[in-house]
């Protein structure tokens, strides 16, 4: 049966794995899911990858055996708009303002279909354009769009005022994969993970970690910091030139469950939005007691009582460690177990699925 509903994204590949942001990733499994269901649906990313490599990495991505949604390679714009010409999708579903996108929209008006934005951007929830030419377009596909989709509540709220006339919905809570927590597989470790840009906020970090570096070592923590970009190199500098490359380790890209399921405690400095961090869902499921910069909805992640929030500077960030190195044994576990209760009473795939079925009209 011919896919009714479809979904782009452009694809890429690093260490071997399709590369898939946190957002793609939570929309691709719920889709999944509901084609299982019964909705008829495909993804067709663009790229230069293998059909078979790009089924078998997007399975594991998405912690699947199989894939119930239809996986479609286009190696070129050409075929991206062929693709939606030929197949007649009746909704599709893409991200914000990027420009591979606009083909794809394009065809997707020119024959009539049910146009849904789906607003993930972190940067753009709260207006933030990097560009006159990016603001521009992402007006235009707000105009082109008959349906916005909006991750973020602040943004939510900031387009409902904005397009009255449009059809604004709210993205439930996010949802991930919840995996057995062995709590006594913790270690004095301290993580972050992330792409090593100062969007993220590793440099943050580091710095905060040199000032209260004794603490640390006479309590036996370590920091790992996993990922890859720009910062690398200045980070490893910065370890030098502080002494502490004996308790901070850099460990470049790394699969989350290598570190996350070990990991005590979970540091996460997004400057603008650490909601809804796809590492910092995954802490939180394997119980890591949460350090989160405190901006845009970022608190709506944070454990009532027990994760930390802090301003995205090396001052707050170290008093927020030295909290938690205070903390009882019991104490300590408390925040762990909190955190994968938190998660497990709010991220629940049942609101998500729900509102894809209502916004895809399979209800």
């Amino acid at each position: 049966m011919a896919a009714r509903t479809a979904i782009f994204f452009p694809a890429g590949s690093q260490a071997g794995k399709l590369k898939l942001g946190g957002a793609e990733k939570r929309m691709l499994r719920t889709l999944d899911t509901l084609a299982g269901d019964g909705l008829e649906a495909a993804v067709i990313f663009l790229s230069d990858l293998k059909q078979s490599f790009v089924e078998t990495s997007l399975a594991e991505s998405l912690c699947k055996d199989a894939l119930h949604l239809e996986v479609i390679v286009c190696a070129n714009q050409a075929d991206v708009v062929r693709t939606v010409l030929c197949r007649r999708f009746d909704t599709v579903l893409y991200t914000d303002s990027y420009r591979t996108m606009l083909p794809f929209l394009a065809a997707a008006v020119i024959i009539g279909s049910r146009r849904v934005m789906l607003h993930v951007t972190t940067f753009l929830a709260p207006g933030h354009y990097q560009s006159a030419q990016q603001r521009i377009l992402f007006s235009l596909v707000r105009r082109l769009s008959t349906h916005i989709d909006v991750l973020y509540p602040s943004a939510y709220r900031r387009l409902v005022r904005e397009h009255p006339r449009k059809r604004v919905t709210f993205t439930p809570m996010p949802t991930t994969v919840f995996e057995d927590l062995d709590m006594t597989a913790k270690a004095r470790r301290i993580v972050f993970l992330g792409t090593l840009s100062d969007v993220k906020g590793p440099d943050v970090l580091v710095d905060a970690v040199a000032l209260v570096q004794d603490d640390l070592r006479e309590s036996g923590y370590v920091v790992d910091i996993a990922g890859s970009g720009p910062l690398s190199g200045e980070l490893r500098d910065a370890l030098a030139q502080h002494r502490i490359d004996d308790i901070v380790h850099l460990l470049g890209q790394t699969d989350p469950a290598r570190v996350l399921p070990e990991a005590e405690v979970f540091v996460s400095l997004q400057r603008i939005n650490n909601y809804p961090s796809q590492s910092l869902l995954e802490a939180l499921v394997q119980g890591c007691s949460v350090i989160v910069s405190d901006d845009g909805d970022s608190s709506l992640l944070v454990p009532p009582g027990h994760g930390l929030l802090v301003t995205r500077t090396p001052e707050s960030v170290a008093q927020a460690l030295v909290t938690h190195l205070g903390r009882s044994q019991a104490q300590k576990r408390a925040s762990g177990l909190a955190s994968r209760d938190f998660a497990d009473n709010t991220f629940r795939e049942d609101r998500s699925l729900e509102h894809y079925r209502e916004l895809l009209g399979t209800q």
